[in-house]
């Protein structure tokens, strides 16, 4: 997303399209292949994290605060641009200093607190989603090992997970992702996200008790509405 392109692909944060740098053609080769050919059956599996990966990108930038903003901010200053050019007679009469300051500001993204940035936290929940939506019955040292293997050296996919892991251990692959969501809300996220889990130690089993209160809830409705069903079914 944004200046960090994958080889797979990206999302354009002023339009919110999801770019893949492959055809159609070459993943319906990969998907009628997938079970002859190792390379293939990668080639699909990629492709699947990608969609994940990059759909997260997209759902943020709708649904969180600060990337709402930054995308739609971006939007008007590119359609600004683009509509000064469309309307002179050479794009040497356009005064491009005025907006190589103002995209300056749009770097926020690199803002850090204690090492980790906001690209982290943005990157990193892809990455952890994405994983936990292919590989549903895999756990936290399967993704550590994942990051390990996968994105080496690669600190903008990494840092906000072990971050949170260096906190509350394991207990990271149960939080990680709504810490990630809760901080994108604020101005500078990179500054909830470590303010967020400072407090974190000391309300850990508070919260899980709490989740554990939800969960309890969620599979009596469950229960209840599926027994309704079967009463009218029945009836």
């Amino acid at each position: 997303m944004f200046d960090y392109f994958s080889k797979e692909g990206f999302v354009n944060n002023a339009s919110w399209l999801i770019v893949y740098n492959y055809t159609y053609n070459e993943i319906e080769l990969a998907k009628s292949k997938a079970n002859e050919n190792q390379r293939y059956l990668q080639k699909c599996n990629d492709h699947i994290l990608t969609t994940t990966h990059e759909f997260v990108h997209f759902s943020h930038s709708v649904s969180t605060k600060f990337l709402y903003s930054y995308s739609w901010n971006l939007f008007r200053l590119l359609f600004k641009l683009i509509f000064t050019i469309k309307n002179c007679n050479s794009i040497r009469e356009i005064d491009l200093s005025n907006y190589r300051e103002r995209l300056v500001n749009f770097q926020e993204i690199l803002t850090v607190s204690n090492g980790v940035r906001t690209i982290d936290i943005i990157e990193g929940c892809a990455v952890f989603s994405s994983f936990r939506t292919v590989y549903p019955e895999l756990t936290h040292d399967d993704f550590v090992k994942y990051l390990e293997t996968i994105h080496r050296n690669q600190g903008i996919y990494t840092n906000a997970y072990h971050f949170l892991t260096d906190s509350i251990d394991c207990l990271a692959f149960d939080f990680f992702s709504v810490i990630c969501f809760l901080s994108l809300q604020y101005k500078t996220p990179s500054f909830a996200f470590v303010e967020i889990i400072k407090q974190l130690p000391k309300n850990i089993d508070k919260l899980s008790k709490l989740g554990n209160s939800i969960d309890k809830i969620r599979d009596k409705a469950r229960t209840n509405s599926l027994v309704s069903c079967q009463a009218s079914i029945d009836g």
